[in-house]
């Protein structure tokens, strides 16, 4: 069985860039300038978060989706998710989009949009997980729309279609958005 790295991992190499930044010098090299601190509390924050995402791998590799689910909003209730560091805020998000996907794999179409729209409320600039938020509640709308299909509704199909489609050129967007800025 192959292991899907889990988005999270992204933040915490995103941190380690940030803890590392220009100013960091390999024993030897010198330099005077100082060696970033390292946040305790922010490391604590995403080392639960990322041992909850672990747990809900485990229970996932073992058939047991509502046990990952059980995992994963156990960082939804965490007080530190409350702070304002771009790492904590990428890894919520991601939570939110990983529930949506876990509750829409069990075919629990209800709570997969109210976890995706929770996190689409959460405030913070364009990101990567903000887009794959936007992905997943394409695929949300889609399943509903393959469900009004079944049900004899191409109308309303069709209409979740549409909106399938453009939750996916928003994803998109902005990502493009978010390279045309790494690249400047």
């Amino acid at each position: 069985m192959t292991r899907r790295p889990t988005l999270v991992a992204l933040a915490f190499v995103l941190l380690g860039a940030l803890l590392a930044g220009p100013g960091c010098r390999r024993a030897g090299q010198g330099g005077s300038e100082p060696r970033p601190k390292i946040d305790r509390s922010l490391m604590a924050c995403l080392g639960a978060l990322r041992a909850y995402h672990r747990q809900a791998d485990v229970h996932l590799g073992r058939g047991d989706a509502p046990a990952a689910i059980r995992a994963i909003e156990q960082i939804i209730g965490m007080q530190c998710i409350g702070r304002k560091n771009p790492e904590v805020q990428e890894a919520v998000l991601d939570a939110y989009g990983r529930l949506g996907r876990l509750h829409l794999k069990l075919g629990q179409m209800d709570q997969a949009a109210r976890r995706v729209a929770q996190g689409l409320k959460r405030p913070g600039p364009p990101s990567f997980f903000r887009a794959n938020l936007l992905m997943v509640r394409g695929d949300l709308l889609d399943a509903q729309a393959s469900k009004l299909d079944q049900a004899g509704k191409p109308k309303e199909a069709n209409k979740l279609r549409r909106q399938a489609i453009a939750a996916f050129e928003k994803s998109a967007k902005m990502n493009r958005v978010l390279l045309e800025e790494l690249a400047q």
